[in-house]
């Protein structure tokens, strides 16, 4: 997710294209992963998980496609929510804060989680890689005022009204994604199984009814009064 490196420099005002958002081996880095993955579990017994974010750099084409199919979160239906380090205004599209600059997935979306796992997620599974970390989920990061898919049917579809739901979503994105019946015997045949795998996954943040999908951590959340009321 992360690609390897942050090129944001706050001192000398540099926001680089970085690769956040792209959940994809950088080969220059790691050649070879289809069947460098597989060997560590054969000769060592190591399984891979990788890490996910809800942040997404607004420069990848990754964006863009979700943008195209509104698949991020927005300021309205012409603009994309662009995140901040002050997370109760919209910034311009080129501030840049640790990671780059950019916006966030709509989890709430079943399509975009749908579309999301097929991209990026089932890729990495047919290398045998089928454990994954959510991180950031609460959503750290966040546009108060921003629109999502949220609950159509009960008109609630601002930030506030799925603050609490985010990642729950996002964490039933992966668990759908391994149920669904094509995907399982997609993967039971890249790897050579008689069952569909299970998957592992770990995440940061939850609600109520998170346990049905996810395990939980909670071990490097800022320790303030200010999080603990969010």
């Amino acid at each position: 997710w992360f690609g390897g490196s942050f090129d944001s420099n706050e001192q000398d005002g540099v926001c680089e294209p970085n690769r956040m958002g792209t959940l994809q081996f950088n080969l220059q880095n790691f050649p070879s992963p289809e069947t460098e993955i597989p060997k560590f579990l054969t000769e060592y017994g190591i399984r891979f998980m990788t890490i996910e974010e809800p942040l997404i750099d607004n420069r990848l084409p990754e964006h863009s496609d979700l943008w195209s199919r509104k698949f991020v979160a927005r300021v309205n239906d012409s603009e994309p929510v662009t995140v901040t380090r002050d997370f109760r205004h919209e910034g311009a599209d080129d501030h840049c804060v640790w990671w780059g600059r950019g916006g966030l997935i709509d989890w709430t979306n079943p399509d975009a989680r749908q579309f999301w796992h097929q991209q990026k997620r089932l890729n990495l599974g047919v290398m045998g890689i089928t454990s994954h970390w959510l991180d950031l989920g609460e959503p750290e990061m966040y546009y108060q005022d921003a629109l999502y898919y949220g609950f159509p049917e009960l008109g609630k579809n601002h930030h506030g009204d799925i603050h609490n739901v985010y990642n729950l979503f996002w964490a039933k994105g992966v668990f759908d994604g391994y149920r669904n019946a094509d995907n399982q015997n997609r993967l039971k045949q890249a790897l050579g199984l008689h069952q569909p795998p299970r998957p592992f996954i770990l995440s940061r943040a939850g609600t109520v009814g998170s346990q049905r999908y996810t395990a939980m951590w909670s071990g490097d959340v800022a320790p303030n009064m200010e999080n603990l009321r969010g």
